[in-house]
């Protein structure tokens, strides 16, 4: 993407020669050996939210971020191409993306799989408005929609960072082989 390309541009990668399945290709990982595979790769942990208008707020926990540019500053979240957050994101041209704190580990599975009208109950919004950024996370800010990409069963969404962003002098959570860890200087 340039910089003179519009706003909310949108780029659906065609699609290979044969279509991608769970099983994998012939001779290739499944799902379930990928994922094994991939729960290898130390990973923080985010929770990407957004806000359509009155609506409901939308939340989900992500582990796909990554920085896609330093100038001008630009980051990557990948979300179910079914994902009600992903409607959200696309509705309101804004996200926000929470990576989260130890203290907030209990987060990862309630934003994971708590049903939509539960994922924010005790959770402390630092503002009242907008894509929530969540009180305690290691770090957080909020962004504007620039691209996104469509892919098998994701989207991957590029943003601007908008308003300030906010970190804290607190240790991350880091998933590693499905467990929840702990950093500490080594």
């Amino acid at each position: 993407m340039t910089a003179h390309q519009p706003a909310h541009a949108t780029h659906v990668v065609p699609a290979p020669t044969a279509e991608p399945s769970a099983a994998g290709p012939p001779g290739g990982a499944g799902a379930d050996e990928f994922r094994a595979f991939m729960a290898s790769w130390p990973s923080g942990v985010s929770v990407v939210t957004a806000q359509h208008r009155d609506e409901d707020p939308s939340g989900c926990t992500v582990n796909a971020v990554l920085s896609w540019s330093l100038r001008p500053p630009m980051i990557g979240v990948c979300l179910s191409a079914t994902s009600r957050t992903l409607r959200a994101v696309r509705a309101s041209g804004s996200f926000g993306v929470n990576i989260l704190s130890w203290d907030q580990r209990r987060l990862i599975d309630q934003f994971a799989t708590a049903p939509a009208h539960e994922r924010f109950a005790g959770v402390d919004p630092l503002h009242p408005a907008g894509p929530a950024l969540l009180r305690g996370a290691a770090a957080a800010a909020r962004f504007a929609v620039c691209a996104t990409f469509a892919y098998a069963d994701h989207v991957l969404v590029i943003g601007q960072p908008v308003g300030p962003l906010h970190a804290e002098d607190v240790s991350p959570v880091v998933l590693h082989n499905r467990s929840r860890c702990h950093l500490t200087e080594v």
